[in-house]
């Protein structure tokens, strides 16, 4: 009981309504800039830059210039594919607003559809001059050579080969393949006009069936399952989320992530680490990816949405963001609250000593050590409930501008050779709590430099720079390529951000790359140093209290 008055004491000397309006307020800009760096850093990737009208109006002139000062049979057929592709290009950037958004699959079905339209306009041009004999010599004294032109993001592209090719076809095959490219151009034609994802991936399964057909190649049954539910579901719109799961899985699951071979191996490419260590780095990140690829399969069978990270050396092309993805950031929080409290509590012992109160509790019939305690369980429960209080506060502003009701769901977890779904706030807590492991490291900081030097400005620099820093000085480790600095790694310095630790960002995982050391180890490390600095703060301000 005596403890719990003694820390009920430190809330009251320490509770300031300007300074608790103050704090209040830097949490609230903190959970903003937070949800901006995720909208800014997290949000849909594409591969594709904008088009815009001019551009194409220019490149398709110069094209056809090109094509009228050189009149021969295979400009004839080029320029006939250029004219029927004029349409849907114009359609489609008109579609995709001139350039003022961005978007995948459209232009991938430009490109597609130019090089399936010049195959159709060779074949049609066979198949009506397939009795002229003056056509087929004309053909076949043509040269091996590839006739090209550029129109903006597609290529009619190889018309001279695919004409050679086309009149060598038995009749068997000609039809085989102008019943492909003729049903693949208009239904690609449709999904462009109708702005249709699932139209455009019907066309795509009809190129599966036909390159399996023609080349013999085996179709992935998860590719068509995937495909079959786009279509069935006839989706609009590649960002839905459930075509996302389902194009981020296709792209991980058959991804190899293997570690080089030892005659591969140079410990330059890998900041110095062992090759022991790099193996192990690449076992860890396999893993990881596999765990990520059931989670994704899960998600795609039960139709949720997902808050996975990938590193960026890996992060898929597409992905979506969600109201978990903006509470995530929440774990980031506990570097402001450590500065906050390197800020305001850097004078929690020296304070006392400069106004001459120490003097009161000194004559208690309190243990000093138990009055040290007291200030170190206040200043883990303060920092708890600040990290809670902003986390309320990022709920509230994330829920507001996304929605509650997907804060309310699970979190997708592999967890013993399982997805299981766990409720998303209570993973969030527990994070919490294990983040609070290496938050205490720096408030025994706090107290031991705030006790031994009886500076609160002396305290609150060293404090505050090694909370600013350390998630820089992990970051100047891991990209470093000074050996030496892995020492760093056996510090609590590169676990505060918990953020980085529960998500495996690169930054983690190459550091960990340089040790061989992981998760449970950092953990271990935080506690062993916390418990030796208090005691370290303990036995100097007792015995500095007994000589005076």
């Amino acid at each position: 009981m005596q403890l719990l008055r003694l820390i009920r004491c430190e809330f009251i000397k320490h509770f300031s309504w300007k300074q608790t309006i103050i704090v209040f307020l830097i949490l609230i800009l903190s959970c903003f800039a937070l949800m901006k760096m995720e909208a800014f850093f997290g949000s849909n990737r594409v591969y594709t830059d904008p088009i815009y009208m001019e551009e194409f109006d220019e490149a398709y002139q110069k094209a056809d210039k090109a094509l009228e000062e050189e009149a021969n049979l295979v400009n004839e057929g080029v320029a006939e594919v250029f004219s029927r592709l004029g349409n849907p290009y114009r359609d489609t950037i008109q579609l995709l607003g001139n350039g003022s958004t961005q978007s995948c699959w459209q232009q991938d079905a430009l490109s597609s559809l130019s090089s399936s339209l010049t195959h159709l306009v060779v074949l049609e041009q066979v198949q009506t001059y397939q009795n002229d004999s003056s056509f087929l010599e004309e053909v076949s004294s043509l040269p091996s050579e590839n006739a090209q032109y550029d129109m903006y993001y597609g290529q009619v592209a190889s018309y001279t080969n695919l004409l050679k090719k086309a009149v060598s076809l038995s009749p068997t095959e000609f039809s085989r393949d102008f019943t492909y490219y003729h049903e693949y151009v208009d239904l690609v034609t449709r999904a462009l006009e109708e702005n249709a994802y699932y139209l455009y991936i019907e066309a795509t399964c009809q190129t599966l069936i036909y390159y399996a057909t023609v080349f013999d190649q085996e179709i992935s049954e998860d590719s068509l399952a995937i495909y079959q539910m786009i279509i069935d579901e006839k989706i609009m719109d590649d960002r839905d989320y459930r075509v996302v799961n389902a194009l981020q899985y296709l792209e991980n699951v058959n991804l190899e992530i293997a570690p080089p071979t030892l005659e591969e191996y140079h410990p330059s490419s890998y900041n110095g680490a062992s090759y022991t260590n790099v193996k192990t780095y690449f076992r860890k990140l396999s893993e990881d990816f596999d765990a990520k690829n059931q989670i994704l399969h899960y998600a795609i069978q039960h139709d949720l949405k997902h808050d996975l990270y990938y590193p960026s050396d890996y992060e898929p092309i597409y992905s979506y963001q969600t109201a978990k993805n903006f509470m995530n950031q929440g774990l980031h929080l506990i570097v402001v609250v450590i500065f906050i409290m390197a800020i305001t509590h850097a004078g929690i012992t020296s304070r006392e000593h400069d106004s001459g109160t120490v003097k009161l509790l000194l004559a208690k019939p309190v243990k000093r050590s138990k009055i040290l305690l007291s200030k170190f369980l206040y200043l883990i429960i303060e920092t708890f409930i600040l990290w809670l209080i902003a986390s309320l506060i990022l709920f509230i502003l994330v829920g507001i501008s996304y929605g509650f009701s997907e804060l309310f769901t699970s979190k997708l977890l592999f967890i013993g050779g399982e997805v299981r779904e766990i409720p998303y706030l209570l993973w969030y807590l527990v994070n919490m709590f294990i983040g609070m492991i290496p938050a205490c490291f720096f408030l025994s900081l706090i107290l031991f430099l705030s006790s031994v030097t009886l500076s609160t400005a002396l305290t609150a620099s060293i404090t505050s720079i090694f909370t600013l820093f350390s998630v820089m000085i992990w970051m100047v480790i891991s990209n470093s390529g000074f050996t030496f600095l892995k020492i760093f790694c056996y510090t609590p310095i590169a676990y505060l951000d918990y953020w980085m630790v529960t998500y495996h960002s690169e930054y983690y995982l190459e550091t960990c790359m340089l040790t061989g050391l992981y998760e449970p180890f950092g953990l271990v490390i935080c506690l062993i140093f916390m418990v030796m600095i208090y005691f370290l703060s303990a036995f100097i301000y007792t015995r500095r209290d007994i000589k005076s």
